[in-house]
């Protein structure tokens, strides 16, 4: 049996009271804490885990994504600079746009 927290207390106080349309609960940090600490339980994660290896397979490639690339040891900051015009019409309509 798992002990109440600070903020199992503090919600039983919250939802005692009577409802207001002004005010609503704001969670706070110590809420999300709480809920994200009982989410990353191993004994919750473990039938989440067993879920999606029963559903992918064990046996799957390693999916090779493009920040998985190595970089030079060395930043060679090789980068390109294209110059272009805009006609004073376009630049006009660009600026009432961007006024929207």
């Amino acid at each position: 049996m798992q002990q109440p927290s600070r903020t199992d207390g503090a919600l039983r106080r919250i939802q005692r009271r009577p409802a207001s349309p002004q005010s609503e609960p704001t969670p706070h940090y110590a809420d999300f804490a709480d809920w994200q600490r009982r989410q990353l339980n191993p004994s919750t994660l473990k039938p989440q885990l067993d879920f999606w290896l029963a559903h992918l397979g064990k046996d799957r490639p390693l999916l090779q994504l493009p920040g998985m690339r190595s970089r030079p040891a060395l930043p060679c900051h090789c980068g390109a600079k294209h110059e272009f015009s805009l006609d004073t019409e376009l630049t006009q309509a660009l600026h009432e746009l961007t006024q929207q």
